[in-house]
């Protein structure tokens, strides 16, 4: 049994760390006051720097390809960080949610339901570990045995940009990010003339899917709107055998944005989300007849105010998420309908302190609110769960000198959570009131040496137990994390290279175990407690160009996690895996092969994992290929295509649910209750095309 040479995270490692970040914050308090110099154009700095005003009649160099995008570190800039055009992803594929445009990072995977509500896993931890906003709106689902993750509310093509921040690396994106932040971003457009946009995507593809989006812009240096629409769905995938896997979907949503710019130091943003959907599952008895959002929420922004203030950020939203849970699509109006009303709110402050410092401080705010009643009844719903959190942080950045400089961040985060005695918590009597109070900080060090960029971090947090762990144990303590993450990457005209490594400690690492990890999620009896878990892992990446058009690259992702206090693997941890790219790739056309791999994994805890599933048993190792390509008909205009699973493989992933549909059992002529251990295998062959314009 490994072990460390102590119990628990001392509370002076905590001290230390935090004085450490605060000395970085305050740090700049010893320097002159500031000139009026520009934003830093890190980004978690500068929203102003990614904007690019757009022009009624465009050069056709705005329509040229965008350079690969690294599903890896992004430059020096932003260490740790993931970022990814979602209308031109590295690796294009069917984008069924906002899942499977996440599944391209590496150490990233997937829980499969069907093709909607993937649960996203980042390093072998989802749930609230990993933050998931979209336009800094955090996303929760509703359903007690997550049929609509998070992801399921998102078409990826209706936002501009996905953002992931590898471990505790910031403090600006809510609290408890024990696995990292995941951020959907729309970018406001803003005009210098009259100017109108457009923008427009369709894709089809095996299994009746389909797929398209389109984005409308117009305005002038005073204000601008934008309109997103979209609409996706598909048939029921085969698998490399040719059967049939319950995952039928269909998706719509729209989206509104206002821009009003006054003046070039002030800015106002309102917008509105909807999104409408329903789905089948192969990992329940169980179908979504509904998945409903509704968001709108708005921003203002000032800027260059003083030398020292350089801008206030104000913003407020709310959003509602509605779920039918039952078998409607199986001819029975019957079933759960639960919903949840999230409302957020958050106002910041850039400053710079003299020429070396660069601090966000601030406040945010959430109320979230569960209710749930019987679906098609007309019942009036009843309040099971409410939560509020309120928060306070500061994040500094002090410029060293010679490309170093140090980053160091502080939060501070009150919670209460209630459980309301009703329906959905049909034994309470008076309602159960829980508080928490949580720290969170992080000290980070960037340095250059040549073409090599370097980072090392050390960041702690506290995460109070969510929704699904509350409703497993009242009594369940928050998690407490320490984490040491470093990286590098170097870049030279032809070769790119980047690494990262992670070492983390959770003490009271909060585990959900079932006795019948055979049986559904719905059937089976599941709580919670609290151990104490040590995970590490890396992930790889390289690229080599040669006479500018033909490129060769691959990563490779690792996670290793024991649970300390039993002495066994930690639940819920993917194999090794890795992907090699090999190709033609050029701004008018391209042809990539690419051989996706993933390693046995033999290291389970049967019957143990979290919120988004526990492990029912060990896992053979896969090889798949693909390949995919585009051919550019002029500068708007540009079409691409893949076939995915080329060979067609039988193959399932590590991280997947079972297959427990009733017609699963009725084939094998077994009962229901006798449980299923069988995965969710992956679409088998399946060919795509997708016509994207632009003017």
């Amino acid at each position: 049994m490994n072990t460390l040479p102590y119990n628990k995270i001392s509370p002076g490692c905590s001290v230390i760390l935090l004085v450490t970040a605060m000395l970085a914050v305050g740090s700049g308090m010893a320097y002159a006051e500031g000139t009026d110099s520009s934003d830093q154009p890190t980004k978690a700095h500068s929203d102003a720097a990614r904007q690019g005003s757009a022009s009624a009649n465009p050069s056709p160099d705005d329509y040229h390809t965008l350079p690969p995008v690294n599903v890896t570190d992004r430059p020096w800039t932003v260490p740790g960080q993931v970022n990814i055009d979602t209308r031109q992803p590295e690796q294009p594929a069917r984008l069924t949610d906002g899942a499977s445009l996440l599944k391209e990072i590496p150490n990233m995977s997937v829980v499969r339901k069907g093709q909607q509500s993937g649960d996203p896993v980042f390093r072998g931890l989802g749930g609230s570990r990993l933050a998931i906003t979209a336009n800094d709106q955090f996303l929760y689902g509703g359903c007690g045995i997550r049929m609509d993750t998070p992801t399921a509310y998102i078409n990826p093509q209706s936002y501009d940009e996905l953002q992931v921040i590898k471990g505790p690396q910031t403090v600006l994106k809510g609290p408890g990010l024990v696995a990292g932040a995941v951020e959907f971003i729309r970018h406001p457009k803003t005009y210098s003339k009259p100017s109108l946009d457009f923008e427009a995507g369709i894709s089809a593809g095996s299994f009746n899917y389909y797929d398209g989006f389109a984005d409308l812009s117009a305005g002038n240096s005073v204000a601008a709107l934008r309109t997103i629409l979209t609409a996706s769905g598909s048939d029921d995938y085969e698998d490399g055998s040719g059967n049939k896997v319950r995952s039928w979907y269909k998706r719509k949503s729209a989206s509104l944005n206002l821009a009003v710019t006054p003046t070039s130091d002030l800015r106002f943003e309102l917008f509105g989300d909807a999104n409408r959907s329903k789905a089948k599952f192969a990992s329940l008895q169980l179908d979504a007849g509904k998945i409903d959002r509704n968001s709108f929420g708005g921003k203002a922004e000032i800027m260059r105010i003083t030398p020292v203030v350089r801008k206030i950020t104000l913003e407020a939203g709310q959003s509602h998420q509605d779920i039918i849970m039952g078998r409607q699509f199986r001819g029975l109006m019957a079933g759960g309908n639960p919903d949840r009303i999230t409302r957020n709110g958050k106002a910041s402050a850039e400053l710079n302190w003299a020429d070396a410092n660069h601090i966000i401080i601030g406040a945010d705010w959430f109320s979230d609110e569960h209710r749930a009643r019987r679906a098609y009844t007309g019942m009036p719903r009843s309040k099971s769960e409410s939560s509020h959190n309120l928060g306070l942080f500061a994040e500094n950045t002090m410029d060293l000198g010679n490309g170093r400089q140090w980053v160091a961040g502080l939060r501070h985060d009150r919670t209460r959570a209630t459980a309301h005695p009703g329906f959905w918590n049909s034994t309470l009597t008076t309602p159960i009131h829980t508080h928490y109070n949580l720290t969170a900080g992080f000290s980070r060090y960037e340095f250059g040496l040549g073409p090599w960029r370097n980072y090392a971090g050390l960041g702690y947090t506290e995460r109070a137990p969510d929704f699904w762990e509350r409703n497993r144990n009242r009594d369940i303590r928050p998690e407490k994390s320490l984490q040491l993450d470093i990286g590098t990457a170097y870049t030279s005209e032809r070769l790119r290279i980047n690494a990262s490594a992670f070492a983390n400690r959770i003490d009271d690492y909060i585990l959900v175990e079932t006795d019948s990890p055979l049986l559904n999620d719905l059937a089976a009896n599941s709580f919670a407690r609290n151990i104490d878990a040590l995970r590490y892992g890396f992930e790889l990446g390289a690229e080599y160009v040669w006479d500018r058009r033909w490129k060769l690259g691959g990563d490779l992702a690792y996670t290793w996690g024991r649970n300390r206090s039993d002495g066994k693997p930690l639940g819920q941890i993917p194999p090794l895996e890795g992907r090699l790219r090999a190709g033609y790739d050029t701004e008018q056309a391209s042809l990539m092969a690419t051989l996706r791999f993933a390693a046995r994994q033999s290291r389970v805890a049967v019957g143990q994992g979290n919120v988004n599933g526990v492990d029912i048993g060990e896992t053979p190792g896969f090889a798949v290929f693909g390949i995919h390509g585009h051919w550019r008909f002029s500068p708007a205009v540009r079409l691409s295509f893949g076939v995915d699973n080329l060979f067609n493989r039988l193959y399932a992933e590590h991280l997947t649910k079972a297959m427990q549909t009733p017609e699963f059992y009725n084939a094998l002529g077994i009962n229901p209750n006798a449980g299923s251990n069988v995965r969710i295998n992956e679409p088998g062959r399946s060919l795509w095309a997708r016509i994207d314009v632009k003017w």
